[in-house]
């Protein structure tokens, strides 16, 4: 690497940029840097008939005391030097300018290396207007830009590759590929901050090469011997790394317990294999057992419960183990796999694409007691999930699409979420047998009680069934994929439950059925955060006198608010009942419902009301109220669907 030097672009004007890594992306530096280059290496795989082989491994080059490469000290002491008063970046850049001096000393710098096989390469194209749409050009030159081969390609290359530099101590890489057709390139990359040199400012971004216009070396010639390909794909060093052999081990066991709980699905069906170090490789043939090493068996984060949901599922032997097919609206083919467990089954649906790859678990239906596991593998339905995955790969929102792709992802999700719940149902029946019913129960819920009694209220009215008991011999005859656990042998207590039953709400099983849908409630005393942020408070403006005029709305308490759901004529309706805490002339209501799981589903729309006003997508207005005494309203939301609810309420006051 004699003739290549740093290249960092002088900056003419613009904002200056603090930092260029974006932590909340990256609590876990290992698993982080584990789902996005296997997601990245899935999404480049070469012949679908072979599984894509990763490898991550630690090693070390020799780089002497007058190389170029050490030039990089001066754009560190520069971003200090831009920065001196930000606690961040002295923080970040003080040991990164340590780090890189004590190099120098030794003249041998430690990399973790991230390669792959079976993998198409990243193609270049040595022109600025065709470069943009290359996958070298979307991976090292661009941010927020992605250049996938296909629509069901996951993530962007444009923030999940900020990993890559998280894990150096130097917020350094270098890039090898080698694409099909024989071509190849090599260039370091830096990424820091703003940097400041002789009075002048300096890009965040840095390319260490040979040509002056900070291309990639593509000469093979010219590449450094160890740094180049022998086979189609892509190595990814991040240089600076701490190789001692405790922090080897640590990685070496985050990366293993990363992939069981991430990449099992894709392992088993043999479309992925992982090297790493030089002893272990984990394939179809072992994944069961590297899940059971990496997690203990009361462990919540596990993946054993799903993997032996998939395994005795696609077996086709054990009835209690399901597999469903269907070509879904909006998705095209999808699968889900369902175990029912009433002793230990969470309520858990893991969400995957067509890579297998895990994005997040979804609770659904409280109260039957399984696991569950759904895939999209049709075309249409990867495409749109795709473009709604949030930068970590952690999420599907359509708040991450653009244009008319917002309405379709919504359209997807909710298609998704109709599908799983609608399986369950048909597959499992209604989960609240063996209840009890008290009529007019609901009239004690809204009482000024305790948090734990009101959670205790909350079980009661929403149906979470008592456990069933099974004999010995039936519990001994469920089959487990890791026999060497001590499974626990205990008896369910057998708690009571009520439900709800009044003639105005529920007339019959059918209803009884839906209303185990029931939401989440808002309460007096508490504050109900919703995910969706709420219509403004305020809504006046100001007359040619300067004087406001309009409508003012001003937060006011709940004594009580419940959720509960009823079909009228096939229509699926949630009745809010709330107690103001006071007289409001005129009262507010913005409801909020964002599926199964706060975090992770879409807001979904109210489209009719059958009390008040609906007022754009989520408030209702036009109706008084009077304090102690109780309102209730019926709404239907887009979907047709039961969902968590949130309720904020408003106060109107009209100013002249």
């Amino acid at each position: 690497m004699k003739d290549f030097i740093w290249h960092f672009g002088v900056r003419d004007g613009g904002s200056d940029t603090a930092d260029n890594i974006e932590s909340k992306f990256f609590i876990d530096k290992y698993a982080s840097l584990v789902r996005e280059s296997l997601q990245n290496s899935l999404d480049a795989q070469a012949d679908s008939t072979r599984p894509v082989h990763v490898s991550y491994r630690f090693g070390h080059v020799d780089i002497p005391a007058d190389s170029n490469f050490y030039d990089l000290e001066k754009y560190i002491r520069g971003c200090l030097r831009m920065h001196p008063s930000q606690d961040r970046v002295n923080k970040a850049y003080t040991p990164m300018l340590e780090y890189i001096q004590k190099v120098k000393k030794t003249g041998r710098i430690c990399f973790l290396e991230v390669s792959d096989s079976n993998t198409i390469g990243m193609d270049y194209v040595d022109d600025d207007v065709e470069g943009a749409t290359s996958r070298w050009y979307s991976f090292a030159k661009s941010v927020g830009n992605t250049a996938k081969r296909n629509d069901t390609s996951g993530g962007s290359y444009g923030l999940g590759k900020a990993v890559f530099y998280k894990n150096s101590a130097i917020r350094t890489i270098f890039i090898s590929t080698k694409t099909e057709d024989g071509s190849v390139a090599f260039e370091g990359i830096a990424s820091l901050c703003t940097s400041k040199i002789d009075d002048k400012k300096y890009e965040a971004t840095g390319y260490f090469c040979q040509n002056t216009d900070e291309k990639p070396t593509t000469d093979e010639l010219f590449i450094p011997e160890y740094f180049r390909r022998k086979e189609c794909g892509t190595s990814i060093y991040i240089m600076g790394v701490d190789d001692s052999s405790e922090e080897q081990k640590k990685c070496y066991e985050e990366i293993q317990k990363a992939i069981a709980s991430h990449f099992w699905l894709s392992i088993m069906h043999k479309k992925l294999v992982v090297e790493i170090g030089d002893e272990i490789i984990i394939d179809d043939s072992n994944i069961i057992e590297k899940a059971s090493e990496c997690f203990s068996p009361d462990d919540e984060a596990s993946p054993k419960p799903f993997i032996e949901t998939v395994f005795y599922a696609e077996s086709n032997e054990l009835d209690d183990y399901i597999k469903e097919e269907k070509n879904v609206e909006h998705l095209g083919k999808c699968v889900l796999y369902l175990h029912k467990d009433r002793r230990k089954g969470r309520d858990i649906v893991l969400n995957m694409r067509k890579t297998e790859m895990l994005i997040f678990e979804q609770s659904v239906l409280k109260g039957y007691g399984f696991y569950g596991v759904f895939v999209c593998l049709g075309e249409e339905g990867n495409k749109i999930l795709r473009m709604a995955e949030d930068p970590a790969h952690q999420s599907w929102n359509s708040k991450c699409c653009e244009g008319e792709d917002i309405h379709k992802a919504r359209l997807a999700i909710q298609s998704k979420n109709q599908f799983i719940k609608q399986t369950i149902i048909d597959r499992f029946g209604n989960a609240r047998n063996n209840t009890t019913s008290i009529s007019d129960l609901q009239n004690y819920l809204y009482l000024n009680v305790s948090e734990k009694e009101l959670e205790a209220s909350r079980r009661a009215l929403y149906g979470i069934h008592s456990l069933e008991e099974q004999d010995e011999e039936s519990e001994s005859k469920i089959p487990t994929l890791f026999p060497d656990e001590d499974i626990k042998q205990q008896k369910p207590e057998d708690i009571p439950v009520f439900t709800v039953e009044e003639n105005s709400t529920v007339s019959s099983i059918e209803d009884e059925e839906n209303s185990m849908w029931g939401g989440h409630e808002g309460h007096g005393g508490v504050s109900v955060e919703p995910t969706i942020k709420p219509i403004p408070q305020e809504e006046y403006k100001k007359d040619d006198d300067g004087d406001e005029k309009g409508r003012l709305l001003r937060p006011t308490s709940l004594k009580a608010c419940a959720v509960y759901n009823k079909k009228i004529d096939g229509v699926l309706y949630h009745f809010l009942r709330i107690i103001p805490s006071k007289d409001c002339e005129e009262l507010v209501l913005d409801v909020y419902a964002v599926g199964d799981s706060e975090n992770t589903s879409d807001e979904i729309y109210i489209d009719h009301v059958l009390q008040g006003k609906l007022e754009g997508h989520n408030r209702i207005s036009g109706f008084s109220a009077k304090g102690g005494e109780r309102l209730e309203l019926g709404i239907k939301f887009e979907d047709n669907m039961s969902h968590p609810v949130n309720v904020l309420a408003y106060e109107v006051t009209q100013i002249q």
